[in-house]
């Protein structure tokens, strides 16, 4: 079992970085070109709703996923109630969206927000058709299923975002990109993955999941809501120009400071997850990818902070040299965030979600002031 174990975490470790490597790639390239297609502004616009979007999708989710993943033997009945459930949430707060996207639009002083929220968030419902999809093949390490229809996906979409935004459609060149990222996601995963929900709900399954899932969620909704909050906070106080320039400082950090990362937790969660009971082993595979990660991130932050300037004017052109202040500073958290999710999905492993709500409000109370 130990060496079966080892050889499907080697495997997906090794689609895990194709995957992330691959969208890694795609999305810088997709956006150093339509960073010279459009305007600071246009990006600002779209990181202003950024908040509304995914504080919905985790709502969405509501910490299930992750319960699923940490749960032994998940059935087809958990799976299927997950699903039902996330596709009602989905489509509550996609309504609550519309309604709320004129006060939005003018609570930004911008116009333009509210027909772009009411279309950007179709975003909750398409992702909600996949949610346990994705879920299924991590929690059985098929990564390279996974990887192969996140690239696909996102290929088709940056294509068609290119094309709009040549042809002078503006910032809907960047709804078309996550939206049609998502909806194209949906499909591909629904075709390989031949998943099927059973017309079965179980209100046992929910109360079950959601003992785990819960404070995951709460904690996970206070992390999302700090995270992006000062994309209102820019929005409001200084301008969607201003948001812009965070907005793409912030993704080239992400590239430096979570890739890495995020390629491990992706598998080494459920990895984690089936050896939870083993603390010796647990902490050995904890300390092995803490070293890891920062024998290779800490050197590259630092090289960053130095080259930001002629960096973000090489890529993106003399219009967006004034975000290289913002990136430097980013740079410097991402020497710490880069440690962060490795250590939460162990902890999460072991099921003590409530552990990790104390520690999200202590944590994200403390950023807030």
């Amino acid at each position: 079992m130990s060496d079966s174990l080892g050889h499907k975490a080697m495997k997906g470790t090794v689609w895990a970085t194709v995957d992330r490597i691959g969208n890694m790639c795609l999305q810088f390239g997709v956006n150093l070109v339509l960073a010279r297609l459009l305007l600071p502004r246009e990006f600002g616009a779209i990181g202003m709703l950024e908040i509304f979007i995914v504080v919905s999708q985790v709502l969405i989710d509501g910490g299930f996923a992750a319960a699923l993943i940490q749960k032994k033997n998940p059935t087809q009945t958990d799976y299927s109630t997950i699903f039902y459930w996330n596709i009602f949430i989905a489509v509550i707060l996609y309504g609550a969206i519309f309604l709320c996207a004129p006060f939005v639009a003018e609570f930004f002083n911008l116009p333009l927000l509210r027909n772009l929220l009411r279309v950007i968030g179709l975003i909750l419902i398409t992702n909600a058709f996949s949610l346990i999809q994705t879920n299924r093949l991590r929690k059985k390490l098929e990564l390279n299923k996974l990887a192969c229809a996140n690239l696909c996906a996102y290929t088709i979409s940056g294509i068609l975002a290119v094309a709009t935004a040549y042809f002078g459609f503006g910032v809907w060149s960047l709804v078309v990109l996550q939206l049609g990222y998502s909806t194209l996601l949906a499909v591909i995963l629904w075709v390989i993955t031949g998943w099927m929900p059973s017309a079965v709900f179980s209100r046992q399954s929910l109360r079950e999941l959601f003992g785990f899932g819960g404070y995951l969620l709460a904690a996970t909704l206070l992390q999302e809501i700090c995270k992006n909050l000062q994309g209102v906070i820019i929005g409001k106080r200084f301008s969607a120009t201003a948001m812009g320039l965070y907005s793409q400082a912030s993704k080239l950090d992400r590239i430096a400071s979570y890739t890495l990362p995020n390629i491990l937790v992706q598998v080494m969660y459920p990895v984690y997850a089936s050896v939870q009971d083993d603390d010796e082993r647990l902490v050995n595979m904890l300390g092995l990818n803490t070293r890891f990660i920062s024998s290779v991130i800490f050197p590259l932050m630092a090289v960053l902070i130095l080259v930001a300037h002629p960096l973000i004017v090489c890529l993106w052109g003399d219009a967006w040299s004034a975000c290289a202040p913002y990136f430097q500073i980013l740079c410097v958290g991402g020497l710490f965030i880069c440690l962060q999710n490795t250590n939460f999905f162990a902890v999460a492993a072991k099921g003590k979600s409530r552990l990790l709500f104390y520690w999200s409000i202590y944590k994200w109370s403390f950023l807030l002031l």
